[in-house]
């Protein structure tokens, strides 16, 4: 199916960049201009109702993600969501962090910040890069460097430098076998995947909803396994710290769920657009939706290797999310990445990824559904002499 004409489109640019930020579609948008010019009617009656808000996004997300309500927590980004619970975490006492040299960087750099807060040292595992490199492959990796000293195991379920999918439930089971905490930056994975969290043996898993799933901008989510409740110290307070209060009638949902609630008045306008979104997710179909991603995720790969470039994304289209990725051609070597990205989108009229991973220079599409073959065509096409 053609999505194009559901969400804005500039006809000047080849949009190939869904994995940093989606656009969301056009009737998101007009829901959500609907809902802040009524609100601006009345802004304080509309602070007090956005915790019922909140709770109505908890419980259609929790549906969406296989969660039940209680267990999610909506921040503005992953980042933030995997640090509210890395934060959390009781790790005074020494021993290590571990992660996979795939994380991105600004998670990478705060589970670091919180080692080093908690006495203990960070750590990251290596991984293969290139098109042979399996699943299993990575889980030997990742397994084989779990020391007794570990306690924290951090992990992607969709890399965002190469789309690689990693195998979070046969790791997550064995580590957490061995007694270690399993935390999954999910900000790629829905949308991208189907997802059931209450079946995943983790202990917390983010995701973006800014992204795959097609919602507004400074959307996302945590979810904790519920066996938590009770052991985390939030190094956060506000009204529900203590005692649900009298303003927060509209919010269903338990003390703890309550307590992990936004601090502070916000936008929650956002969050209501997630109402939107899920309701174009039923209408389309997930398959359908899903099938399209893959389908112009390999039309941008087979047309990079048009070009004769070197593929370090996974071959195995189980393995790989919806976006894929290449080594920089010989003539993009070295130069900085936003620099090089801006030049790009200058001249050529392109937008797209330049990830840094585990130091290697990559050049990454992902097209989101809303573009059109033509599009991802002519955008790669444009790279061919580009220098």
């Amino acid at each position: 199916m053609d999505f194009s004409t559901l969400f804005v489109r500039d006809p000047e640019i080849a949009f190939l960049n869904a994995g940093t930020l989606t656009r969301a579609p056009l009737e998101v948008l007009a829901e959500m201009e609907r809902l802040r010019l009524e609100e601006e009617r009345n802004p304080t009656k509309a602070s007090y109702g956005s915790v019922a808000r909140f709770w109505r996004v908890h419980e259609a997300l929790g549906t969406f993600l296989g969660a039940d309500p209680n267990d999610l927590f909506l921040r503005s980004n992953i980042t933030t969501a995997l640090g509210d619970f890395l934060f959390a975490l009781p790790l005074e006492g020494g021993g290590e962090i571990l992660a996979t040299g795939l994380e991105y960087g600004a998670i990478a750099n705060l589970a670091r910040v919180r080692a080093g807060q908690a006495g203990m040292t960070f750590r990251q595992v290596p991984l293969s890069l290139g098109e042979r490199v399996s699943a299993a492959d990575h889980a030997h990796a990742i397994l084989s460097e779990l020391k007794p000293e570990t306690r924290v195991l951090i992990l992607s379920h969709v890399a965002t430098g190469t789309g690689t999918v990693l195998p979070i439930e046969e790791i997550g089971r064995v580590a957490q076998g061995k007694g270690i905490v399993v935390v999954v930056d999910g900000a790629h994975g829905p949308g991208s995947r189907p997802l059931y969290l209450k079946e995943l043996p983790v202990d917390f898993y983010g995701g973006n909803l800014h992204k795959w799933f097609l919602g507004p901008k400074g959307t996302a989510f945590g979810w904790v396994h519920p066996s938590w409740i009770g052991n985390l110290e939030w190094r956060f307070g506000g009204w529900a710290s203590f005692e649900i209060p009298a303003h927060f009638a509209g919010f269903h949902g338990t003390e703890e769920a309550a307590r992990r609630l936004f601090v502070g008045t916000m936008d929650d306008i956002p969050f209501a657009g997630i109402l939107k979104t899920l309701e174009f997710w039923e209408a389309h179909g997930a398959e359908e939706i899903r099938r399209r991603q893959r389908e112009l995720r390999d039309l941008a790969a087979a047309e990079a290797e048009e070009l004769g470039w070197e593929r370090v994304s996974p071959r195995n289209p189980a393995e790989l999310g919806p976006l894929v990725s290449f080594r920089r051609p010989a003539p993009w070597a070295g130069q900085p990445a936003v620099a090089l990205a801006t030049r790009i989108y200058r001249e050529a009229k392109v937008q797209l990824a330049l990830p840094i991973v585990q130091g290697e220079e990559l050049v990454r599409f992902s097209p989101g559904v809303y573009a059109t073959e033509d599009e991802v065509r002519e955008g790669i096409r444009r790279l061919r002499n580009f220098a």
